[in-house]
C-alpha cells in the first residue's frame, strides 16, 4: 500500500467542513502542514475502473471507507500506474516573480454550471456584490452584456441566464457574434459600456475561437483592465482561464444540433442547465478536451466546471480531469495546476483576492471522514453525496526523467490570495497559452473541423 501525507484539517478549520466556513489562514500555513501531518493510507483506481479510494488512520476506519467506496481523501491520491508518491515536502514554493502579474482591476465570478448557476438569485447577488458602491446603489444604471456565442446566440439560453439581472432592474443587452465574418457595428461600444460581461455555458472551444477570429479579445481584455466584471458558468467560466476541461467535443453541443433542438422552441424550464446528463441506457461516445481560454485569470490554471457531475459520456468529470492533468504533465514535462469547481459552486476573484461561494442546500463533492478531514464523496453512478466545493489540484514535475507523477488535491480554502494558489503549483509551471503537440491537441483540431467557427486552421 502507498503512504501519503496530508494536511491536518483540524489545524485550519474552526468548524466541520459541512458548515462551509474555514479559518482565515493563508494557504502557506496550509501547505506547511504537509510536513507535520499525520500519515494515512491512500489507494486509488483509474477512472475507467470502479472507483475505490480508501483512506484510514486506523484499521476500523479503513474497513468503513472500503465498504463505502468513497474517500477520495484530502490532499493526495495517485493513479494506479504510479509506484510511489511525489512528496509534497520536496516541492519548493514558487517565488513571487514566477507567478503571473495579477491585474488589480480583475473582478469576476466563475461558476460550475451555466443556466443552473446564473439563473439562481443567490449566485446573481454574488455577482452584483462585486460592483462598486455607486453602481450597487443604482442597479437600474448597471449595464449587463450577454455573450451567448457558446450556445450560438440561441435566445432561450440568454433569457434564462440574464433573468435575475432583469429582475434586479439592470439593463441587459446581447452581443450576437456566433455567425458572420464581421463584428456588428455596435460590438466595441457595447463592450466599452458594459459593467458586467456574462458569457453563456455551451461549447467553449467554438466561442473562444469565434472571439479570436473576429478580433473581440483585445476589447474584452480592455474591459477587464478597467474593472468590468467577468462572469459565467461552465463554458462561461472556462473561457476566462488559461484552459479548461471541456465537453466541446460532444456532438450534441455542435452548432447545427443545438440550433435544431433549441433554435425555434422556447424551453419553459428556467433552471434546466445546458450541460448534458448521463443516461446509462443511452451512453454517448465522446471525450473531454483541454481547450484554450482567454487567460484573463492569471496563471496556467486548468479550470474544470461541473467537477462533481457525470455527463452523457458516462465519465465523472472529476476523475477524467485528474487523468487530463496527468496527461498534460507527462506531455509537457511541466507541473500542472487545476481548479475543479463543483456544479453548485463558484470561484470569485477581486483583484489579488479570491473566495469560494457555494449555493446552500445543494449537493456537491465535499464530505468529511471519520476524523473530520475533507473527502471527495461522489458515488459510482455520479451522485454527489456531500456539499459543493472547489478543489485545488496539482501535478508536480521535477527534473528526473523517470519520475512517477501523481495528482495532489485539496479543498480550496474559502478565501485567500491568488498568488498563494499559484504558488501551490510549484516552480515548474508552464507559461500561459502553452499548447503541447499531443493527442489532446489533435483532438482539439478535429473538433474544430467538425464544428467550424470560422477560425483559420
Amino acid at each position: 500500500m502507498l503512504k501519503a501525507s496530508y494536511p491536518n484539517r483540524n489545524k485550519i478549520t474552526n468548524i466541520p467542513v459541512f458548515n462551509r466556513t474555514f479559518h482565515r489562514r493563508p494557504i502557506l500555513a496550509l501547505l506547511a502542514a504537509f510536513a507535520i501531518s499525520a500519515k494515512i493510507v491512500v489507494v486509488s483506481a483509474l477512472r475507467h475502473q470502479t472507483p475505490a479510494f480508501v483512506a484510514a488512520t486506523a484499521a476500523a476506519a479503513s474497513k468503513s471507507w472500503k465498504s463505502n467506496h468513497r474517500g477520495f481523501a484530502t490532499a493526495i491520491y495517485q493513479s494506479q500506474s504510479s509506484s510511489r508518491l511525489y512528496s509534497s515536502t520536496n516541492s519548493n514554493m514558487a517565488s513571487e516573480s514566477s507567478c503571473e502579474k495579477i491585474p488589480k482591476n480583475l473582478r469576476g465570478l466563475f461558476g460550475g454550471s451555466g443556466v443552473e448557476g446564473m439563473s439562481n438569485p443567490l449566485m446573481n447577488q454574488q455577482i452584483l456584490d462585486l460592483l462598486p458602491p455607486e453602481k450597487k446603489a443604482s442597479l437600474e444604471d448597471v449595464k449587463v452584456l450577454y455573450l451567448g456565442t457558446a450556445t450560438y446566440d440561441i435566445a432561450t439560453f440568454g433569457e434564462k441566464q440574464t433573468a435575475r439581472f432583469r429582475d434586479n432592474g439592470c439593463q441587459v443587452n446581447s452581443l450576437d457574434v456566433a455567425q458572420g465574418e464581421e463584428l456588428p457595428k455596435e460590438a466595441i461600444a457595447s463592450i466599452e459600456d458594459a459593467d458586467i460581461v456574462l458569457v453563456s455555458g455551451g461549447n467553449t472551444l467554438y466561442a473562444v475561437d469565434r472571439w479570436n477570429h473576429l478580433g473581440l479579445v483585445p476589447h474584452l481584455r480592455a474591459a477587464m483592465e478597467r474593472g468590468c466584471i467577468l462572469t459565467g458558468g461552465s463554458a462561461g467560466a472556462i473561457c476566462w482561464f488559461d484552459s479548461g476541461h471541456s465537453d466541446s467535443a460532444d456532438p450534441e453541443t455542435y452548432r447545427e444540433p443545438m440550433i435544431a433542438q433549441y433554435g425555434t422552441t422556447k424551453d419553459d424550464d428556467d433552471t434546466k442547465d445546458e450541460s448534458s446528463e448521463y443516461n446509462p441506457e443511452d451512453k454517448k461516445e465522446w471525450k473531454y478536451l483541454r481547450v484554450p481560454g482567454l487567460g484573463f485569470v492569471p496563471g496556467p490554471f486548468v479550470c474544470c466546471p461541473h467537477h462533481d457531475k457525470t455527463q452523457s459520456n458516462g465519465l465523472l468529470r472529476a476523475h477524467d480531469f485528474d487523468e487530463m492533468l496527468l496527461a498534460r504533465a507527462r506531455s509537457s514535462k511541466k507541473s500542472v495546476l487545476g481548479l475543479g469547481i463543483d456544479h453548485y459552486s463558484a470561484f470569485i476573484v477581486e483583484g489579488d483576492n479570491y473566495k469560494v461561494y457555494v449555493l446552500p442546500e445543494k449537493p456537491g463533492s465535499v464530505s468529511k471522514s471519520n476524523d473530520g478531514s475533507p473527502i471527495f464523496d461522489v458515488d459510482d453512478d455520479g451522485t454527489p453525496k456531500g456539499i459543493p466545493g472547489v478543489w485545488l489540484k496539482r501535478v508536480l514535475v521535477g527534473d528526473k526523467d523517470n519520475q512517477e507523477l501523481v495528482v495532489e488535491a485539496m479543498v480550496c480554502p474559502s478565501e485567500g490570495k491568488l498568488v498563494d494558489l499559484l504558488s501551490y503549483g510549484g516552480d515548474n509551471l508552464p507559461g500561459q497559452a502553452n499548447i503541447e503537440t499531443d493527442d489532446n491537441q489533435g483532438a482539439v483540431e478535429t473538433c474544430r473541423k467538425e464544428n467550424p467557427s470560422g477560425l483559420k486552421l
